[in-house]
């Protein structure tokens, strides 16, 4: 079975009850179709991300999970931190267009393994913001491979990896990856 690992810190609670629904609503999607989805949860706020990078580290060492995924770029800088791999970034829009959060985001985009947007919109420039770069997913730049799916560096005797959802990058046809092995 396929084990997944959701990383947010946007999740509803008494106080805020819509925050975060959207993840929750996936999550519950997720179960429904078959496969094993851990949350792992921390509270928003400036000085919760070394803290939940930490713990997330200890529990990746502990545990194993087939994929990552995030929701977020600062959240998903801890999942990079933590050393998940292979790692999927949600982006939502305040994490692309915010004037200090919104360079990390971008910079992070280069760095995991699949890059999905809600909305198309979010990879293209919004009053004077620019927006997610178009980030190529290719074999010869370490990610995932085309064929079998296992994660470049990993050995014939490392457990499968299933393959990583192309269809949730939501970049414009033009910035599409290349096909072939060649970026």
């Amino acid at each position: 079975m396929v084990r997944l690992l959701v990383v947010t810190n946007f999740e509803p609670d008494d106080s805020a009850p819509q925050r975060g629904r959207w993840v929750r609503d996936q999550v519950d999607e997720v179960r429904r179709r078959g496969i094993d989805v851990d949350v792992f949860s921390f509270p928003p706020g400036a000085g919760e991300y070394i803290p939940a990078t930490r713990r997330l580290r200890s529990l990746l060492r502990r545990e194993r999970f087939d994929l990552v995924h995030a929701h977020y770029g600062l959240p998903g800088w801890c999942a990079r931190l933590a050393g998940a791999r292979p790692l999927i970034v949600t982006f939502h829009g305040t994490d692309v267009r915010h004037g200090v959060v919104g360079p990390l985001s971008r910079r992070l985009a280069w760095r995991v393994d699949l890059v999905a947007a809600v909305s198309r919109a979010l990879f293209a420039p919004e009053d004077g913001r620019p927006g997610l770069p178009a980030v190529p997913c290719c074999p010869a730049r370490g990610r995932v491979s085309r064929s079998d799916s296992t994660p470049a560096g990993a050995t014939s005797s490392s457990p499968p990896t299933p393959p990583v959802p192309r269809s949730v990058t939501t970049a414009p046809p033009r910035w599409r990856r290349p096909a072939g092995p060649s970026c």
